[in-house]
């Protein structure tokens, strides 16, 4: 489709038609979800970030929300949460509602994106076919759940919303036939790329995007390098990519050392993390392939690979990215599969930053929103291929696809239920994982806010069972006993988890309620006055001290 056959005419109505028909399929599917509420990094980033709590309509107030996010480069996001949070008063409702919405939007791009790419090849109905059907295909996939139900990263779903519309934006200044309507479309493009950088950082890597989508797409049908300059500027690139990765391999230079911090934290180093990412990456393309609804979670248990053989599936994964890449470029640096070649080597490229050095979690579903595009993308082709060469190829596609998205509609409306409270979330992940013993943390975490000790207890003396020297099992212990009324047994426990960390304010407050409960004020006084040295602000403190003086006050 050419701009004017994309955006005029008829082709305006079926827009419309293919719009609506997304929308319907976003929301039969999620329309569940909407009784979901916050969870794991929501609590942070919204409901406990006064900042975000909007109570009135202030075009100024939502702004300085925005600025004020826990994410600082998050601007955009985070806005919308103030929004959110003033249209429902906290309520988590309108922020799924938002989510939905976005995601609507997001799969009319793809839609709009393979239209325009598939039809530099196919003609134009067989393109809005294809590219209907497979986006529709993308929109009610499982690994895309996550980015729905789980509020917060509602971050990804617009980083991939604003690179998206910059794609296009691109495209149509590239093929405009008038020069006077180049600058708006650039301008767009560049809007758009910065409304995606201020979105999540993982869109940073668009203008590299934007650099394959010219070779791959604009370029589909002619020479991919047009003079020397472009050229010269390749091979350096290519030299930078290769210092990049020697860097990382050395485990020495600057884009190590800006990093490297931010591995104290956590339970595997730099190095690690850039072993295990091949594996995980292929994992989520196995979810991809076989949706099956058991195989998604918020948690995975992931083992981290610790050289190229431990596990011996590393070298495997890493072989296999190598060819992925390798294949990518060979494709396209061939006229008649350029196409595929683009598509092949989004999926790294989209990748890269979440998925190399970044001192990240080892692993998260939504990771994969933008990048899966590039996976369907692929399927886009292979699809228009069986169309234009079996004789039976179109119905055969249509078929199948129709088959296809009801299957996977199937398999989303079968996981969201999960995401419906935390300790369903975390439930889900024990059941997956029954040796995970983080899942059972943060399951026993759960029902602790749900006020279910006794289940609470038996999630955290398992952890204790299995890894006695587990950080702050015993606080937790200590908490839940303290909840439980065995104050004697809980006071024992969280002396023995001060042994490790006498300066945790928690556990200095927890200490405080239990001479409280005890009536034994002189005591609660000095672990409050401990608590509150180390930080003035902690509300539970604070709070636990407001009580502490109403019982001094009624002693008199």
């Amino acid at each position: 489709m050419t701009r004017q056959g994309f955006i005029q005419g008829r082709a305006l109505l079926r827009n419309f038609f293919a719009f609506v028909l997304i929308g319907l399929a976003v929301t039969g599917t999620y329309y569940s979800s909407l009784d979901n509420g916050f969870l794991f990094d929501d609590r942070p980033n919204i409901t406990r970030h006064a900042p975000l709590h909007v109570t009135e309509f202030s075009l100024s107030r939502f702004w300085q929300a925005g600025n004020n996010a826990l994410l600082k480069e998050r601007v955009l996001p985070s806005v919308t949460f103030a929004v959110d949070w003033w249209r429902g008063g906290g309520n988590a409702k309108p922020f799924i509602q938002t989510n939905i919405l976005l995601h609507t939007v997001n799969g009319f791009l793809v839609f709009v994106l393979l239209g325009l790419v598939l039809s530099t090849r196919l003609a134009r109905s067989t393109a809005y076919t294809l590219a209907l059907l497979v986006a529709l295909a993308w929109t009610v996939h499982p690994i895309q759940a996550q980015a729905i139900t789980y509020i917060v990263q509602r971050m990804a779903s617009m980083a991939a919303l604003f690179s998206l519309l910059s794609l296009i934006a691109y495209f149509m200044a590239r093929q405009a036939s008038l020069l006077a309507t180049q600058p708006g479309w650039y301008l767009v493009v560049v809007l758009s790329a910065l409304a995606a950088a201020f979105s999540k950082e993982n869109a940073w890597i668009l203008p590299a995007l934007l650099i394959l989508f010219e070779l791959g797409v604009v370029r589909a049908d002619r020479q991919i390098l047009l003079s020397t300059l472009e050229r010269r500027l390749l091979y350096g690139l290519l030299c930078v990519v290769v210092l990049a990765i020697l860097s990382v391999w050395f485990e020495t230079g600057p884009l190590v050392e800006a990093y490297s911090a931010g591995y104290a934290n956590r339970d595997f180093s730099l190095w690690e993390r850039v072993l295990t990412q091949p594996r995980v990456i292929a994992f989520h393309l196995s979810q991809i392939v076989l949706p099956l609804p058991d195989r998604f979670s918020l948690l995975h248990d992931f083992s981290t690979s610790v050289s190229l053989f431990t596990p011996v599936t590393t070298l495997f994964a890493w072989g296999a990215a190598l060819l992925w890449i390798l294949a990518g470029v060979f494709s396209l640096s061939r006229v008649r599969f350029r196409l595929l070649g683009f598509f092949i080597l989004w999926v790294p490229l989209t990748l890269l930053i979440e998925s190399s050095i970044v001192p990240l979690e080892m692993i998260f579903e939504h990771r994969m929103y933008l990048p899966s595009v590039g996976l369907f993308g692929i399927l886009a082709v292979i699809l228009g291929l069986v169309w234009q060469t079996w004789p039976w190829g179109s119905r055969a596609v249509i078929v199948s696809s129709l088959i296809g998205i009801a299957l996977l509609i199937a398999s989303t409306q079968t996981y969201i239920p999960v995401w419906k409270s935390e300790w369903q979330v975390y439930q889900r992940a024990v059941q997956l994982y029954p040796q995970y013993l983080r899942a059972h943390l943060l399951y026993g975490h759960s029902l602790l806010d749900q006020r279910r000790f006794r289940e609470a207890l038996i999630e955290f003396r398992h952890v204790q069972r299995h890894d006695p020297e587990w950080p702050s099992i015993d606080k937790f212990i200590g908490r839940t006993l303290a909840e439980m009324g065995k104050f004697a047994a809980a006071e024992t426990h969280l002396r023995r988890a001060l042994e490790t960390k006498p300066d945790d304010v928690d556990l200095l407050n927890n200490m405080a309620g239990l001479a409280l409960q005890r009536r034994d004020l002189h005591d609660a006084e000095q672990w409050l006055r401990q608590a509150l040295l180390l930080n003035p602000a902690h509300p539970l403190a604070r709070a636990n001290w407001r009580t502490l003086e109403r019982l001094k006050h009624s002693r008199r």
